[in-house]
């Protein structure tokens, strides 16, 4: 479902590109949690073994990483973000989550579609899971691709 909900958002950016709106930007983040999760048919690097999408999506997917004692400071624990393990990374100076807890810091939830404005300030979100996009759906849900949208065409 989530799967195909961001393939949903895939087409819709693909559209705003092709009517002349290049200056819009979707990317998805993965949440820490799901950190283990196969993501090969969110992104759908493989779309022949998915069967929520047909070709390859160009949207950007990411990773959050989590900052385990919610110090805000990002810890130099290595790869495996376990002190004293000596993996790749551990103690090279560098921070292993530089741009992390995105999930925790916006207080996100499973689907949660954030919108920014072109200064990166938050606007409003949409949670997906109720709010379904898919411009095929019926009943309440009819009508939410294009309610998405106009949000982000007021934006631009």
């Amino acid at each position: 479902m989530c799967r195909h909900r961001f393939g949903v958002l895939n087409d819709m950016y693909n559209e705003l590109q092709a009517e002349g709106y290049t200056e819009v930007n979707i990317i998805g983040i993965n949440g820490f949690q799901y950190l283990d999760n196969d993501y090969h048919c969110m992104i759908c690097d493989t779309p022949d073994e998915c069967s929520s999408c047909d070709s390859e999506r160009v949207l950007p997917w990411v990773q959050d990483l989590d900052d385990d004692d919610n110090d805000e400071i990002w810890d130099d624990y290595g790869a495996d973000g376990i002190p004293d393990t000596g993996d790749l990374g551990e103690g090279d100076g560098l921070p292993d989550e530089s741009y992390g807890d995105v999930w925790e810091s916006w207080d996100i939830s499973l689907r949660d579609l954030v919108f920014l404005d072109r200064d990166g300030n938050y606007i409003t979100r949409l949670n997906l899971t109720s709010f379904n996009p898919d411009p095929t759906a019926l009943g309440e849900c009819t009508g939410n691709y294009d309610t998405i949208k106009q949000l982000i065409l007021s934006l631009y």
